[in-house]
């Protein structure tokens, strides 16, 4: 497949990335639509200090189809459309997993969206209706709740209940 890659600083496009099996909790998807953020450019920037994953795979707010489960995944199945979120959801957090290009080894935390396809946790897929086009279905991953929290903050500083 091919993916993003933050190296250093700057991102470069690979091809050939191998997939890794799925384990228990992972899902794989094939990503139709990915987002990009602040937070993502600084990193790719080297603007958020020493990164110990190096290189590794980004993305935290996607759309796509889910190709494959793996065991003890029940949220989703093959076919259906997701988002896909770095908000922890229901479902099996899987952790990161390794994708290989030769013998390099790219890791990836429990959601990357910068890719092909993604192997993420179950947690961080968000069942959608098909109704819902994915083009403006990856805005639910980040965007939509992030800024919802940012008016959320701005308008009830002392996080009141209203």
């Amino acid at each position: 497949m091919k993916a993003a890659v933050l190296y250093e600083k700057g991102l470069v496009v690979e091809d050939n990335i191998e997939i890794p099996n799925l384990v228990k909790g992972q899902v794989l998807v094939k990503v139709a639509y990915s987002g990009i953020c602040r937070s993502q450019l600084m990193e790719i920037r080297g603007f958020r200090g020493v990164d110990k994953y190096l290189p590794h795979l980004l993305g935290h707010e996607g759309s796509g189809i889910v190709i494959e489960i793996g065991e003890k995944v029940t949220k989703v199945k093959p076919g259906d459309h997701v988002t896909l979120t770095w908000i922890k959801g229901k479902g099996i957090e899987a952790g990161g997993c390794k994708y290989k290009k030769g013998n390099v080894t790219i890791n990836a935390g429990a959601v990357t969206t910068l890719n092909e396809y993604a192997v993420v946790s179950e947690n961080r897929c968000i069942k959608l209706s098909k109704d819902i086009p994915l083009d403006i279905a990856v805005l639910f991953g980040c965007a939509i709740p992030t800024g919802a929290g940012i008016i959320f903050n701005e308008i009830n500083p002392k996080k009141e209940a209203i």
